[in-house]
């Protein structure tokens, strides 16, 4: 009773590492094999369905075309498989069946919580690459997504899931998403730590400095719908 907790932790550690070394085996190649690659300037999903590994469906027929300079909201109800349909577009899901057409270059998932690694704060907005811009690039960064009090830590490495809240961590995934300036990004509920006020500071700030960026976000607060021009409800 006392190590239950522990044992489920070990558990699932174990269960991730088992399946990356079966995707690193090649047991799991068709993982992507409903996910193409196009030379198209936009990201495609037709008749997407997603199910549970024991076969219950999440998602049925779920279609979209995002564009650049687009934003598009998924929502639903939780447990409606809006994660799930990421992780499937992703490649990191096996359950399910339709075409995703994404571009072979300048895409960009990013989770609900952000991976921290002991690294520099620098080091980590600039993640999984190393930092490749000069330190007033990221203190401008800091200062656009409202982490400029971390400035005096841009270069300091410490453990920064003890050091940020949660709302702070997703701060840090808009600033990835300042640095890498990908042409589009499927985001996962990267606004759920934050008040709604901050939420939309982010996205707009997001809309005015990468004006083509196309973004499909899962959001659950109310009253940003007008910074999207599409929602799809599932």
């Amino acid at each position: 009773m006392d190590y239950y907790k522990q044992i489920m932790e070990w558990a699932a550690s174990v269960q991730r590492i088992y399946e990356f070394i079966s995707r690193m085996d090649g047991e799991s190649a068709n993982l992507r094999a409903c996910v193409k690659q196009s030379d198209e300037n936009s990201a495609r999903c037709e008749g997407l369905s997603v199910f549970t590994p024991a076969g219950e469906p999440l998602i049925e027929d779920l279609r979209f075309e995002l564009a650049p300079a687009q934003f598009i909201m998924l929502r639903g109800k939780s447990g409606a498989g809006k994660s799930t349909a990421l992780r499937y577009a992703a490649g990191l899901w096996r359950y399910g069946c339709g075409e995703i057409s994404l571009p072979r270059t300048g895409v960009m998932f990013v989770p609900q919580k952000p991976y921290l690694a002991p690294l520099s704060l620098k080091e980590l907005i600039a993640y999984p690459q190393p930092p490749r811009a000069d330190d007033a690039e990221f203190l401008e960064i800091l200062r656009s997504v409202g982490l400029e009090k971390f400035a005096r830590m841009l270069n300091s490495r410490a453990d920064y899931v003890k050091i940020l809240s949660g709302g702070e961590a997703q701060r840090l995934s808009f600033a990835r998403i300042h640095y890498h300036k990908p042409s589009f990004v499927f985001a996962d509920e990267i606004t759920s730590a934050l008040d709604p006020g901050s939420a939309r500071e982010l996205l707009l700030g997001l809309r005015a400095d990468l004006p083509r960026l196309g973004m499909l976000a899962i959001v659950h607060q109310n009253g940003l719908e007008d910074i999207f021009e599409r929602t799809i409800e599932l």
